[in-house]
């Protein structure tokens, strides 16, 4: 009996510890990007388009719209604040918001501030894929000439595993643990505005 009493508090705390890591393996990992790092990368991109050397033989990139679901997240002080929801991540189908921002590019030429040069690398190879794609079609036999065109590009953001983020594009794949939902992939709606030979 004496035994038992006192290997009871080291069985406890074992059960204890056991519980505490399965509870954190259920936890869902948290966004690393906040809704104004992304958008701030976004913008980085659209520069980037119009800055490609390429850039003078190419559609005008007239405008950006951005649709992206986010996470209400509560911090120190009561603050509210808006997360990207990641590619991988378990969001809580109640904190969730979707968000639409239109933007216009920035001038060529205009300073950046941005810390993740690859996610607006990955979205401008994605936004130039587009525009090229319409170039070649207009020098065929007889040459594309629209107006308008839009090109929807969905995306997701990722934890890399060094503490950065990548960006990815479909087909997403998600580790084994992980779980993939729609509202973790992000929409940017670029269009093209012809310019017209002279």
């Amino acid at each position: 009996m004496r035994l038992l009493g006192s290997t009871w508090p080291a069985l406890w705390a074992v059960a204890l510890l056991a519980w505490q890591s399965s509870a954190s393996a259920d936890t869902p990992p948290q966004s690393n990007l906040r809704l104004e790092d992304l958008v701030r990368e976004v913008k980085v991109a659209l520069l980037r388009v119009q800055e490609a050397p390429d850039a003078s033989q190419l559609p005008a990139l007239e405008k950006a719209v951005l649709e992206v679901n986010t996470e209400v997240k509560t911090e120190e002080g009561g603050k509210i604040s808006l997360w990207v929801v990641e590619l991988g991540g378990t969001e809580k189908g109640g904190a969730m918001s979707s968000i639409e921002l239109t933007l216009k590019p920035p001038e060529p030429g205009s300073p950046t501030d941005v810390a993740n040069e690859d996610l607006a690398d990955a979205l401008a190879a994605a936004i130039l894929a587009g525009a090229r794609a319409v170039f070649v079609a207009s020098q065929g036999n007889p040459p594309l000439v629209p107006d308008h065109l839009t090109a929807s590009i969905k995306f997701a953001v990722e934890a890399d595993g060094n503490g950065g983020l990548a960006v990815k594009f479909p087909p997403f794949e998600v580790g084994a643990n992980a779980s993939f939902s729609s509202a973790q992939v992000q929409t940017i709606a670029v269009t093209y505005q012809w310019k017209c030979p002279p």
